[in-house]
This record gives C-alpha cells, sequence and structure tokens, in this order.
C-alpha cells in the first residue's frame, strides 16, 4: 500500500491523548503493535492509507485531523506549556526528545530588555499548535531547555551563548516543582530545584522520585543565601517567622511547589505558628524578584528571597538558610550539544568567577556530580 505523502504534521500523539487512550489501546483497536503507534507519533514512520484510515477510525475522528494537508509554509507542530499566555505569537522553539516545544518570547518580565529575534511564529494555538520556523531546523534542533528560578541562570545563559556554534540555552523561570514536572512531561532538557528544610537532602529525594527511563545525575549549580528581604533599617523588627505574626507584618508567599514556600511552611511548623496567623499567607509573588519588588513598593513588609535580590532593591537581608541549587539532567538528554556544553561550561572558572561576584553566592561546589539518579 502506498504511505501517505510525507508530512512533518502528524497529531496523533496530541488527539490519541486527549481521547484518554493508550498507544497500547490504540494499537489493540487498529490491530497494530504499540511500537508502530510509537514510531509514527515520533515522525519516524510514515503510515500507509489503509493504516492511516485504521487510526482514524481507532481514535474517532477524521482523516485530516490526525494528517492535516501538507502545508507549503513547512509548519511544525509544537507542544506549548500550561499556564502561559501568549501576548504575541513569537516563539522559542526547542525539540524535546521527539516533539517540538514552543515558549513565549515576548513576557511581561523581560520587556525592559526590549524585543529579540524570534525562532517561530505560531500561526495555530491548542489544542493542535502550528508553528512556522524563521531560523534553519538544524540551527532548532540544538536549542535546549533549562527550567528554574535561580537568577544566576542568567549568566550560564550568556555564557554559553558566546560559544561560536549553533544553538541556544532557552531559559525559563518557574517553581522548583513545575520544574521537575515539565521535565519529566518531556517540556524540557535540564530542571533546576531548591528544597531545603526537610529531613536530609530534600534535592535528591525529589530527583529520585522522577520517572526517568535512563537514569540522570543532579548537579549542583551553586549554593546561595536566602532570607527575609525588608525595607531598609527592618522596621517591623523580622527576625523569624514568630514575627511575622502579631505585629501588622505583611507577608508576600511564594505559589505552591516552589522552593521557598516549602521552606517557609517547614519554618512555621518548626515554629508552631499556624499559615492562618501570617497576614498575606495567601499572597503570591511569581519569582524571588516579583517578591522585591513587592516589598519596595510597600505592598508587603517583608518576602523570602534571595540576599542578591534584596540588594539589586536596596532592601535589608536577614539571612535564614544555605540553600544547594541543583540542576537534574536525564540521561537521555546528556548527549544533547547544548547540554553537553552546559555540563563542560559548569566546570570553567569563568563561570565560577562571575557567579561568586553575585552577593551570597558560593560556587565550590558547582558542576559537582551529587549523585547518580535511577531509570525507572
Amino acid at each position: 500500500m502506498k504511505p501517505l505523502v510525507e508530512s512533518q504534521v502528524c497529531f496523533l500523539q496530541s488527539i490519541r491523548e486527549s481521547r484518554g487512550l493508550s498507544q497500547a489501546e490504540l494499537a489493540r483497536r487498529c490491530g497494530l503493535t504499540r511500537q508502530a503507534v510509537h514510531v509514527i507519533e515520533s515522525g519516524r514512520s510514515v503510515p500507509s492509507v489503509l493504516t492511516a484510515f485504521k487510526l482514524a477510525e481507532g481514535i474517532g475522528c477524521a482523516l485530516e485531523e490526525i494528517f492535516p494537508r501538507p502545508s507549503t509554509d513547512k509548519s511544525i507542530p509544537v507542544q506549548l506549556p500550561r499556564h502561559v499566555r501568549m501576548t504575541t505569537p513569537r516563539l522559542d522553539l526547542a525539540r524535546v526528545r521527539s516533539h517540538w516545544v514552543g515558549f513565549p518570547v515576548d513576557q511581561p518580565e523581560n520587556a525592559n530588555q526590549g524585543f529579540r529575534l524570534a525562532d517561530a511564529i505560531l500561526q495555530r494555538g491548542n489544542p493542535h499548535a502550528l508553528a512556522k520556523p524563521l531560523k534553519p531546523r538544524e540551527d532548532l534542533e540544538r536549542n535546549f531547555v533549562v527550567v528554574g528560578c535561580d537568577p544566576g541562570l542568567g549568566v550560564l545563559r550568556d555564557q554559553l551563548a558566546t560559544i561560536a556554534r549553533p544553538g541556544r540555552m532557552l531559559w525559563f523561570s518557574a517553581s522548583s516543582q513545575e520544574s521537575l514536572k515539565q521535565l519529566e512531561e518531556g517540556q524540557s532538557h535540564v530542571a533546576g530545584i531548591h528544597f531545603v528544610g526537610g529531613d536530609g537532602d530534600e534535592n535528591l529525594r525529589r530527583a529520585t522520585r522522577l520517572k526517568l527511563k535512563r537514569g540522570g545525575v543532579l548537579m549542583r549549580f551553586a549554593h546561595w543565601e536566602i532570607g527575609w528581604m525588608v525595607a531598609v533599617g527592618n522596621p517591623k523588627g523580622i527576625n523569624g517567622v514568630e514575627d511575622l505574626s502579631g505585629k501588622n507584618v505583611t507577608f508576600i508567599n511564594r505559589e505552591k511547589g516552589s522552593g521557598s514556600r516549602y521552606l517557609f511552611d517547614v519554618l512555621l511548623r518548626k515554629a508552631g505558628v499556624p499559615p492562618e496567623a501570617i497576614k498575606g499567607y495567601e499572597k503570591l509573588a511569581t519569582s524571588h524578584n516579583d517578591g522585591g519588588i513587592r516589598v519596595c513598593r510597600g505592598e508587603a513588609d517583608v518576602a523570602m528571597g534571595l540576599r542578591s535580590v534584596a540588594m539589586i532593591h536596596g532592601l535589608d537581608f536577614i539571612p535564614i538558610a544555605q540553600v544547594g541549587f541543583d540542576l537534574v539532567i536525564p540521561t537521555e538528554h546528556m548527549e544533547h550539544p547544548g547540554v553537553a556544553s552546559l555540563c563542560e561550561t559548569l566546570q570553567s572558572w569563568r563561570l565560577r568567577r562571575e557567579l561568586q561576584a553575585i552577593p551570597g553566592y558560593q560556587t565550590s561546589e558547582t558542576g559537582r556530580i551529587l549523585a547518580e539518579l535511577p531509570a525507572q
């Protein structure tokens, strides 16, 4: 049977998942093997017309929904991140495993840096998003995604940009828990985490629970100081969580899943202070920097954040703990040229010197592999 006209666009995986079907169940309905469904979804095999009709019948949709007509502009299907509002159609692109992921270029937090070149233009949104690349696809294949909240990742990104080779590090800030979730779901190549305050090494415990088919490594990026960011002179006398209740103090918290929120809740439990006693416990800052801005504006009296962020905003800082910010890197991504460059750059004196110059950062363990993560 003659195969379909070869196309880069195949929505089989997204339609199957929207129907709640596993690859094995769809294969059973169509008289195929699960491996056959997998290679079709990954784009490594183009099915015959007969097989394509079987897939459409088995999944319960029109054939054109799975295999739309080939586009003359060579558009590609992309997965867009959850809970992100597209302000413009401009995207950064990277290939993770067998699919493309797209991230909005124009976000409010980047507005003061001016506009920059995008990788693609979004042509159609969810549930079956399409984008038209603006750069050679072989260059975009070398892009890689790092998700994590440490502002120091910007230094790593910029140092990697000085290396004369195609591809870029795409860095997106997210909570530690969200970073792990995106990594596990195939939305990124590397996740940055900082969980502290529990029993034992919480970063290692969380990383070990990940479902990584070939395992991975937990690598140290940096140590930094985390503490209370307060107005100059610390007018409310904040020194511990006990000072956040009963003193007309307004706190600004972080979102659930963030390492800072985890630490704050641990401190509350140890001090025997209930969350409802904290004015502003439910008010959220989206990042360390956002927390500092809120305190500067007088919207809050105190926020948890980094010493470096407090200094940038001209705030006083009361230290709480030294935090290890670590990178989770799956084995399947270690051979990606961009990820390999990242690991090499983490060993360089140039990066360590630059990070060490940021107040509160300590880099003696930067680039050290802390643990091998099991395959599961």
